[in-house]
């Protein structure tokens, strides 16, 4: 009996840790709070950006990597699901520009893109600090493209413009908690918007892809 009883407790005692891991961590990652504020900085890599405009001519844009900034306020809409709304900033150089039947040249321009964003959060609860994420967000990105110069016979310098287009993103990543209310975060997401389209100059209006990588890293206060 004495070896019996010696058993059961040891059994509760190793359990006990595990047992109070899983109540904690799948309550959610924010515990008892519903509210967030999240700010986040990471490296952004377009793709090139395949151009056409409504002279006939087509092109391609080689853009360059560039830093990202956001910041964000989500809800806990239960332990699983989180809604949050994110503005976010990046500025690409366009580092050389090619037209199909002309040629290639350097270039001194860039787009800088804010977006507005809903995203949407399902939390793949563990019994760790570590709560792997997938997301989805749409919205609204705005692009400003400066004047571009391009070191190409007979291709005029463009003008400065700017244009709005719905935006898209599908990501994954994982939060550590440090505490109740503080976590490090971290992952990856491919954005897309719909095509730009600028007016360079001359009369030519100018649409272009814009589709990137990101990798962010940041921070979730939670109250």
């Amino acid at each position: 009996m004495l070896k019996k009883i010696l058993c059961v407790s040891s059994l509760a005692l190793l359990s006990t840790p595990i047992l109070a891991a899983i109540n904690v961590d799948h309550e959610s990652i924010l515990g008892n709070n519903d509210w967030y504020v999240s700010g986040g900085l990471g490296i952004t890599i377009p793709l090139n950006a395949d151009f056409y405009n409504n002279v006939g001519n087509r092109g391609t844009f080689d853009l360059d990597n560039s830093a990202n900034f956001s910041a964000s306020m989500g809800y806990k809409i239960n332990r699983l699901f989180r809604a949050e709304s994110e503005l976010s900033y990046r500025k690409n150089d366009i580092s050389r520009a090619s037209y199909s039947g002309i040629g290639s040249g350097s270039s001194s321009g860039d787009i800088a893109t804010y977006i507005l964003m809903l995203n949407g959060y399902y939390d793949i609860l563990t019994i760790n600090h570590f709560t792997p994420y997938v997301s989805l967000g749409l919205g609204i990105s705005r692009h400003h493209i400066s004047s571009t110069q391009v070191d190409i016979s007979g291709v005029t310098d463009g003008k400065s413009d700017s244009d709005t287009a719905f935006a898209y993103q599908f990501g994954l990543g994982v939060n550590y908690q440090l505490y109740d209310d503080l976590l490090l975060t971290a992952g990856y997401r491919y954005l897309t918007t719909e095509n730009p389209k600028f007016d360079v100059g001359n009369d030519v209006d100018v649409k272009a892809d814009y589709d990137i990588h990101e990798i962010k890293i940041g921070i979730i206060y939670a109250f």
